[in-house]
């Protein structure tokens, strides 16, 4: 018996023995461009959905990411057992509340403005009395938050992230939090030039963006993610993703 035969002969024995809890698995994530993001016909691209799609079929599960408001997603995958959640900042208030899977890739979060509006600042205290654009739970809203911000009074929390950048625009807002990738996919959409509408006035350090997965998750199942990962690192497939996408 060949080697390859076998590798498909016991590929088949694990799907047939895990096929189960394989299907009860659940996978979410938000509108979050260009790493996972809704065209206007419906269908869900972007690099993180990509690379996820990859990642399930290597390891063998048959499933398919849903999208939905953040908020939603990260309450559904503390909801119970066998929920996949991405693409998520590894922050420490979550560390305990997830089982970090895989590191998909690394960004940073930015404080931009309309062009001409607000010089760069020396630091993030630098923001205080301005008006910030957050999405509600998000990273960029948590770290704020973290930093003594305050929800209804300093940041103006959104459902979706297209809704800041119109906020922004329109003056609504001083300043958007968000990463650079999500800025320029987003501005060029609408018709902006992402480079001469949005100054970038602030960042903070970067961050790595995980797939992560709800406790209580089959160690089998993150066993075979965390695997199948390796590959996707060691084929190219992850590099060649990050060209296209980001």
């Amino acid at each position: 018996m060949t080697s390859k035969l076998l590798r498909y002969l016991l590929f088949g024995l694990v799907l047939v023995c895990t096929g189960g809890r394989a299907a009860a698995l659940q996978v979410v994530t938000e509108d979050y461009p260009p790493f996972s993001q809704v065209q206007p016909d419906g269908r869900v691209t972007g690099f993180s959905i990509e690379l996820v799609r990859s990642l399930l079929a290597r390891a063998g599960l048959v499933t398919e990411p849903q999208v939905m408001p953040w908020a939603r997603a990260f309450a559904q995958a503390q909801s119970g057992p066998d929920v996949l959640i991405f693409s998520m900042a590894r922050l420490p208030e979550r560390e305990a509340l997830f089982n970090w899977v895989a590191p998909l890739t690394e960004t940073n979060l930015c404080l931009f403005s309309w062009r001409g509006r607000i010089r760069p600042l020396a630091s993030l205290e630098a923001a205080r009395g301005l008006q910030i654009a957050t999405v509600n739970g998000d990273a960029g809203e948590r770290i704020l938050v973290e930093q003594g911000f305050v929800i209804g009074r300093d940041l103006q929390s959104s459902a979706h992230y297209s809704l800041n950048l119109e906020k922004l625009r329109a003056g609504r807002v001083d300043l958007w939090i968000a990463n650079r990738a999500m800025v320029n996919h987003m501005a060029r959409q609408a018709g902006y030039d992402p480079r001469r509408d949005l100054v970038q006035v602030y960042c903070a350090p970067p961050y790595t963006l995980y797939l992560a997965a709800s406790l209580g998750t089959s160690p089998e199942v993150l066993a075979r993610l965390r695997a199948a990962f390796a590959t996707l690192q060691q084929d190219g497939t992850l590099a060649e993703l990050q060209r296209r996408w980001l």
